[in-house]
């Protein structure tokens, strides 16, 4: 009896190692799939940008122009979700290489809150950061990428308030944070948010406002740069996330 059972159980192990074997390569098969077609994607989507605001410049009456415009709203939410998916295949293949050096994080974040200030002004929200110098160890773009995700994530959930991006250096190294006033994430849904598709304040999956992946792929990126990434949020209060960085050293002059 002991006999038969070890032979069964390693039929068993064997039948899942086939088994786990078979989805991995289905993932790496879709992962090169995305890649390879996601150039031949993406130009088309940007030839329409541009033909939709050439045409805008050539339309007079009011019912042409919002017309246009919500084709504009449609083509950007199209190219929001696209982009997104690409990026989570692109993390998912495994492809994406990690350059982490000494970066002056105050420099990099200056260009993010400049391109983002048009999008807070729109909501009237006031965007606020301290341009003191500090310097950390991280991949300044993979950073970028993760700073944009959470900076249009606050001002995408924000009303009225500020948005605020702050420096803090601690024992734990530099706690860099994301902090908005916002609508806040309920206790029992903080275990959720970084998983795909998982949105909040969306039941009826309206897919203009996205598919839910940004913070997944802030996740992804914060494990590829080993940054732990933490959340601390209060419903009608707003939310903080922070990062927390290695601290890094400033170049000597000469």
């Amino acid at each position: 009896s002991a006999l038969t059972l070890n032979i069964e159980n390693a039929a068993l192990l064997e039948e899942a190692n086939r088994q786990q074997l078979a989805a991995e390569q289905a993932n790496a098969d879709k992962s090169r799939l995305f890649a390879a077609v996601s150039h031949d994607l993406r130009q088309p989507l940007y030839a329409m940008g541009l033909v939709l605001e050439t045409l805008g410049e050539r339309l007079n009456s009011h019912e042409q122009r919002k017309l246009h415009d919500d084709i504009g709203r449609m083509h950007e939410a199209i190219t929001e979700m696209f982009n997104a998916v690409m990026d989570v295949s692109q993390l998912d293949s495994v492809s994406v290489q990690v350059n982490i050096v000494d970066c002056e994080l105050s420099s990099l974040i200056s260009g993010l809150v400049a391109e983002f200030t048009p999008s807070a002004e729109q909501k009237s929200l006031e965007f606020i950061f301290n341009r003191d110098e500090c310097w950390g160890r991280v991949d300044p773009v993979l950073l970028s990428r993760v700073l944009r995700n959470l900076i249009s994530n606050s001002i995408k959930f924000s009303d009225s308030g500020q948005i605020r991006i702050e420096i803090e250096r601690s024992t734990e190294g530099i706690l860099l944070s994301v902090v908005d006033s916002g609508c806040g994430i309920p206790e029992k849904e903080r275990t959720h948010i970084f998983t795909e598709y998982y949105q909040l304040s969306n039941p009826t999956r309206d897919r203009t406002k996205g598919l839910g992946l940004g913070l997944a792929v802030v996740d992804r990126l914060c494990r590829l740069m080993e940054i732990p990434i933490s959340v601390v949020s209060t419903p009608g209060v707003g939310s903080r996330f922070t990062l927390q960085i290695s601290p890094g050293d400033k170049p000597t002059v000469g």
